[in-house]
């Protein structure tokens, strides 16, 4: 049987994966767990949510994205993209 029946489950979102020095932080928080083999669940990072609602509301409106509506976005989104390189590299 060996299975475990009360799996650790660790879910990130947010500020916790917000930029650099949040991920080493998360990635210290699962090392200090590996031992449990913990199920690790990360969300959209700080305001990429936002971005993805906003950009629908737009296309859904019939807009295109208009520069002034969409500049906070794109620099969310490129700052996002940043740290997805981030991790990639780990």
């Amino acid at each position: 049987m060996g299975e475990n029946l009360h799996p650790t489950v660790m879910k990130f979102g947010g500020t916790s994966v917000g930029d650099v020095a949040a991920f080493e932080r998360v990635f210290h928080i699962v090392s200090t767990q590996i031992e449990k083999h913990p199920v690790v669940v990360v969300s959209a990072m700080t305001r990429v949510t936002d971005a993805l609602l906003n950009a629908f509301d737009i296309a859904k409106k019939g807009d295109h994205f208009i520069v002034d509506k969409s500049k906070k976005y794109r620099k969310d989104l490129q700052q996002w993209n940043e740290n997805q390189s981030f991790v990639n590299m780990a």
